[in-house]
């Protein structure tokens, strides 16, 4: 059983090192979100991996892949604070991470044409965020997904969900329209829009 663990653990270490590789390359990480960004404690350490560990071993960003899908959840607002300059050189690793997100080749310049779906982010964020993406993917198109009963068939044809908790009046909404999008593989990037709740 000792084995076993021990087994498990360096397959864990192994996958994540390869995945943060690609993410960073060789380029040291530069992140610092602020004070006001959250930390996540993981459900399960076989699908969550750290991608960005800060002081007291908090985890302030992390990637799940499990089966076909894949996620990553940071605790700041991280694609409006990148376009506004705030997080200075991180812009490579997100470029990097949203192209694993959607599977795509991390050398192809021009990327075929996907559909990014916002919901639950401000309008400021969803803003800076629809102008990151359109600089760095030029075919690509962002557009924000009410949160009412459209919802469902604004994400059908999602390739990319960037995702907040802003103004969610109907979290049970919400939740289920996660969930569908969890359940059929679409990617899920959280980006969080508050300050300590």
């Amino acid at each position: 059983l000792l084995q076993r663990i021990l087994e498990e653990i360096n397959t864990i270490e192994s996958e994540t090192l390869s995945l943060l590789n690609l993410i960073y390359l060789e380029n040291p990480i530069s992140y610092d979100p602020s004070r006001h960004s959250q930390f996540f404690t993981p459900l399960g350490l076989n699908s969550v991996k750290p991608l960005i560990v800060g002081n007291g071993n908090k985890l302030l960003a992390a990637i799940r892949e499990q089966g076909s899908f894949r996620g990553a959840a940071f605790g700041t607002d991280l694609i409006a604070k990148v376009q506004r300059g705030d997080i200075d050189n991180f812009s490579l690793s997100l470029d990097h991470l949203i192209r694993w997100l959607t599977d795509q080749d991390q050398q192809t310049e021009v990327l075929p044409a996907q559909q990014v779906k916002l919901l639950g982010l401000s309008d400021q964020s969803a803003q800076l965020s629809t102008q990151w993406i359109e600089e760095h993917f030029s075919q690509w198109s962002v557009n924000l997904c009410p949160l009412d009963n459209a919802l469902h068939t604004c994400l059908s044809d999602a390739d990319l969900l960037i995702v907040g908790t802003q103004d969610i009046s109907n979290p049970d909404t919400f939740i289920e329209a996660l969930e569908n999008a969890i359940r059929t593989n679409q990617p899920i990037l959280y980006v969080h829009q508050h300050s300590w709740n």
